[in-house]
């Protein structure tokens, strides 16, 4: 009997843990994800992150340039004129959270969620 108590405890766990993993990435992956661009802090542009678009940008600042490619959900800096080339030889963006950070030049990039 009580080898049966521990069998069902365990089951009901196992469920309420995998109904908490199903809800927390169907949430997940029904919010819109945006690419917040901040340069020194201050936020530059938040652009919908969709497989559709297409576009590609240079940000200019005092501090150097960095040009930016969003395409097929993913976000790059293919080109940057700092010395070091961490922005550019970091992998693509495309996943929540993920980063681009070039130091020298004060820019983040990242995925974020609509919420």
């Amino acid at each position: 009997m009580k080898k049966r108590e521990i069998i069902i405890i365990g089951i009901i766990l196992l469920a309420a843990v995998g109904a908490l993993v199903f809800m927390r990435l169907s949430s997940a992956s029904q919010n819109q994800l945006y690419v917040k661009i901040t340069v020194d802090g201050e936020l530059y542009d938040t652009i919908p992150l969709t497989d559709d678009l297409d576009t590609e940008f240079t940000i200019s600042t005092d501090l150097g340039e960095n040009h930016v490619v969003i395409k097929n959900g993913t976000v790059d800096v293919d080109w940057a004129d700092c010395a070091n080339q961490v922005c550019v030889n970091t992998k693509s963006a495309e996943y929540l959270h993920d980063t681009i950070v070039c130091l020298p030049h004060k820019l983040i990039v990242e995925i974020v969620d609509g919420e």
